[in-house]
């Protein structure tokens, strides 16, 4: 495992002291895999588990909060917070919404001097804030912003509010400065707010018709503002008549850098409307800049409402599909860079859509795609898709059952009687863990991982080496005729089936084989396929593929036929 280092011989020493000298303290220096935190749906405790040993299967604190049952639980960018939002009860008008703040247990001062970290217990502090219906929470720049919806329906009606806190004044318990910014917006909706760059906010607005109080227009936002802490504005994001200044009916927004994505509705036959607007941040010239990421052709109602985004990624993940009607939807891939039209390379099919997806923590480089058949499946994501394992979690299942969790190296799906641990540390043999509780957990989250003290990131599948002990070469796939495109579901389905089809023949794991480029023929299609087995030379490895798929065909329900003349190593297929 990693360890931190120094050029100075007295300095490991020291810290291990200052280390040991906080009360209930012990000195790490091995890497970390932090803890996870879990709320329950009948109380206001929070368990927490220490996943840096197989003890975990016992809770290491529980952690009581003054809130209302049923709070959801976010992490800081910095890992050292845990944010519990409660966003009230519509009896009391979410005029009890309450938001909560649990120190994870890494003690700064050792931290930041990047030697031995000092864990400690976690704690409550003793800092909260009361708004009506906090929803959306945001991490960014050393601090955590909160939006609170307001109540419509309340008379009179209680306005939307932004309150943005400092991650180290809650550190340190000083309530006086904590707060970095507060202030009320006009009407009510159900908005975001985002810290920036030079102490700046991003916030949104609601729509004129909703400000006076239309009963039939949508709760989300008309567009934002980014404005100084005075509420002074810097760049308007509102502007109805410009595609790139506006996300009417925004829903789900991520940030890596000072790079910024969020979701807008999609109107169809409206060029000026909908898509992925991106905002970015140039910090030698203080200006922020926009453009629109438009949706490809797809049915009414397709659109992004919730992205995902990881620090250390190269691409934001979003859901593109009718959140309001199940069934068929696309992941997409996109960065600041992307063009203008999203393409179909940017998307994942899924046939099923999704219960939730996910970054996993260490690499940023890998998706968790929780589905209602109680399979987790697991892709890279960038620069293209590509799925690289589906592990079976829950048998007997065919609707969304269990909460996905983000680990380093693990997933964790939480259920009524669970807790269960999915280490893709090696993703060719992932291996699964339960853990019973008592308790009914509601949603969870992983913190506390110091920097520098993170573990190694998943072994991905890497591209065949060019060797004598790898078959990389081109088979003609009679059956079936794909007529999907890239990305879309036939097209995965059909690869996979064929990867799954080829590591059984030759005993291989799935994901030692390749599909690394296709091309079509009449009939069917060329695949350019490649794996690592045994044997002396590419040409044994492909006589050996024939013969083993010859030998299997009647196991492949006719879907796959290879004609296995055309088996040819490195050469482009001719019919």
């Amino acid at each position: 495992p990693p360890r931190m280092r120094t050029r100075h011989g007295l300095l490991l020493p020291l810290l291990s002291f200052l280390a040991s000298w906080v009360p209930g303290a012990t000195a790490i220096d091995e890497c970390s895999l932090g803890r996870l935190f879990v709320s329950d749906v009948n109380s206001d405790v929070v368990s927490v588990y220490e996943l840096d040993n197989d003890a975990w299967r016992s809770p290491i604190a529980s952690v009581s909060l003054d809130i209302g049952q049923g709070f959801r639980l976010y992490t800081s960018s910095t890992g050292r917070i845990v944010t519990a939002v409660y966003m009230g009860n519509e009896t009391d008008s979410f005029m009890d919404g309450t938001v909560s703040f649990i120190l994870a247990g890494i003690s700064s001062d050792v931290h930041e001097l990047g030697g031995p970290v000092a864990k400690r217990p976690p704690k409550a502090s003793p800092i909260s804030l009361d708004c009506t219906r906090p929803i959306h929470h945001v991490s960014h720049k050393g601090q955590i912003a909160i939006f609170c919806d307001g109540y419509f329906d309340a008379t009179p009606q209680l306005n939307s509010s932004v309150y943005s806190v400092s991650e180290t004044f809650i550190r340190m318990g000083d309530s006086d400065r904590a707060i970095r910014f507060q202030t009320d917006l006009m009407g009510t909706h159900h908005g975001v707010a985002v810290p920036l760059a030079g102490g700046n906010y991003l916030i949104s607005v609601a729509t004129p018709e909703r400000i006076s109080r239309d009963p039939e227009v949508s709760s989300l936002p008309n567009g934002f503002v980014i404005v100084d802490k005075e509420m002074n504005l810097i760049h308007s994001l509102n502007e109805e008549d410009d595609p790139q200044r506006n996300c009417i009916g925004f829903h789900g927004s991520g940030h890596i850098g000072d790079d910024y994505a969020f979701g807008c509705d999609q109107v169809l036959d409206d060029p000026i409307h909908g898509g992925i607007l991106m905002v970015e941040y140039d910090a030698g010239s203080e200006t922020y800049t926009s453009r629109k990421l438009n949706y490809p052709e797809l049915p009414e109602g397709f659109r992004t409402g919730t992205i995902t985004d990881h620090k250390d990624a190269n691409a934001f993940v979003g859901n593109l599909g009718n959140f309001r009607v199940p069934g068929l939807g696309y992941l997409v891939s996109f960065n600041s860079m992307s063009p203008q039209n999203i393409t179909e390379t940017q998307l994942l099919a899924l046939s099923d859509d999704q219960c939730s997806f996910k970054i996993e923590l260490t690499s940023g480089q890998l998706l968790l795609v929780w589905l209602p058949d109680g399979n987790l499946r697991v892709y890279t994501f960038e620069p293209s898709w590509s799925w690289l394992a589906e592990i079976k979690v829950l048998d007997n299942t065919t609707e969304c059952t269990g909460t996905l969790v983000a680990g380093h190296s693990s997933a964790y799906i939480l259920t009524s009687e669970s807790i269960i641990e999915v280490d893709i540390q090696n993703l060719a043999v992932p291996s699964i863990r339960t853990v019973p509780i008592d308790y009914e957990p509601f949603t969870g989250t992983v913190a506390g991982v110091p920097k520098g003290h993170v573990c190694a990131a998943p072994r991905l599948p890497s591209l065949p080496p060019a060797s004598a002990n790898v078959f990389k070469g081109w088979a003609l796939l009679l059956d079936p005729v794909v007529s999907g495109g890239p990305g879309s579901q036939e097209m995965m389905e059909t690869i996979t089936y064929v990867r799954r089809s080829i590591s059984s023949a030759l005993k291989v794991p799935m994901t030692r084989v390749y599909i690394l480029a296709t091309q079509d023929a009449d009939p069917g299609m060329y695949l350019r396929l490649g794996f690592e087995g045994e044997g002396s030379s590419g040409e044994e490895l492909a006589a050996e593929f024939a013969k083993q798929v010859v030998n299997t065909t009647s196991d492949l329900n006719s879907m796959v036929t290879f004609d296995t003349s055309n088996i040819l190593i490195d050469s482009i297929p001719t019919n």
